[in-house]
């Protein structure tokens, strides 16, 4: 009986020591986890934004390639065949040539002509009209009396204001105008001549308006002080462009 008891408390305490073992083990396992989850967190947030970066770098790679390319002298060659949009003043000189003599003395002469009349290509065939390209062209242009004969003078206006306009970082000196204030009647072109960049300035109105009749009453081409032949063909205020005296 003796030996007997001898061997169970021998069997119990391998037994334990074995517990232990196993326990521990799991214990060192369960940490050695937890490190490596804490390592891949820390790590995770800059792979993640590394992985962006390079799908990122390979999206534009991918998406550019085809059209520039890594071949400079292939490239240029690409672009070289592209049919030609623009082909410059001295193109337009050749059927122009007032124009151009004018253009070439004014302000406006370090402007290209295709930078207000569109590129060129399809000129005359396409388009032979002397019209002035901008975003508010009239389908039926208006033949103007005045300074642009023939020309659309309803269309320049948001192309002369692309440049003209008063805003912030305009240079100091630069010609500008606030759309609000200054003569509100016909197109720009009505006034002045793009070519040789003048405006005459409308006269003064210097005799009283309270109880007289509409202005083309007396200027009309038989009144008693007709419109001068060279009068812009306006059929708005009169006042949006002559002002009495002292206003």
């Amino acid at each position: 009986l003796h030996r007997l008891a001898v061997r169970g408390r021998v069997a119990r305490r391998r037994a334990a020591r074995t517990v232990a073992a196993i326990r521990a083990a799991v214990l060192r396992t369960r940490d050695r986890l937890l490190a490596g989850a804490r390592r891949l967190v820390r790590w995770a947030v800059p792979l993640a934004i590394l992985a962006v970066l390079g799908l990122g770098v390979g999206g534009a790679v991918a998406v550019t390639y085809g059209q520039f390319g890594a071949h400079p002298g292939r490239n240029a060659t690409t672009w070289a065949i592209r049919p030609a949009a623009f082909e410059g003043t001295a193109s337009c000189a050749v059927c122009h040539p007032d124009q151009a003599t004018s253009w070439a003395a004014a302000r406006h002469g370090g402007i290209s002509c295709e930078s207000c009349h569109g590129p060129l290509a399809g000129h005359p065939a396409a388009n032979p009209s002397p019209e002035l390209l901008a975003p508010e062209r009239s389908a039926a242009p208006v033949a103007a009396t005045g300074l642009l004969a023939g020309v659309d003078t309803s269309a320049p206006t948001a192309l002369c204001l692309t440049c003209h306009e008063a805003i912030v970082g305009r240079p100091l000196g630069f010609p500008v105008i606030v759309p609000s204030s200054h003569f509100t009647g016909p197109s720009c072109v009505a006034c002045h001549d793009p070519h040789a960049v003048t405006a005459p300035t409308p006269p003064i109105i210097r005799h009283p308006l309270i109880g007289l009749p509409e202005c083309t009453v007396c200027h009309n081409p038989t009144g008693m002080r007709p419109l001068p032949p060279a009068h812009p063909t306006w059929s708005g205020s009169c006042l949006a462009c002559h002002r009495p005296i002292g206003t």
